[in-house]
């Protein structure tokens, strides 16, 4: 069976983007760019920590054993620790709110 060409040709004026607003585009890359400052600003280990717990969804028990911390307790202490450093880094810095409003 032959395979169907996937090439489609857009009809109008694909070749003019006057009319593109690049502004959604500006605006995404800013925001990327903060976010990645915010991360590096924020540490490897505290950004790891955050994601293990809130994106991923695990325990203290399983991030224990993931990143190798003493105790729950411990991590439980770091990842307080993680947080407030967050919501400083946010709340101190003007650019980095524009990304969360």
């Amino acid at each position: 069976m032959k395979k169907e060409n996937r090439n489609t040709r857009l009809t109008g004026n694909e070749d003019n983007y006057d009319d593109y607003d690049f502004t959604n585009d500006i605006i995404t890359e800013q925001k990327s760019k903060t976010i990645k400052e915010i991360i590096v600003q924020l540490g490897e280990k505290c950004f790891k920590l955050l994601q293990l717990s809130i994106c991923n969804n695990l325990t203290g028990d399983e991030i224990h054993k993931i990143m190798g911390f003493t105790s729950v307790e411990a991590v439980k202490t770091q990842k307080y620790k993680c947080k407030q450093k967050l919501l400083d880094l946010l709340e101190t810095n003007p650019d980095y709110k524009e990304v969360i409003e």
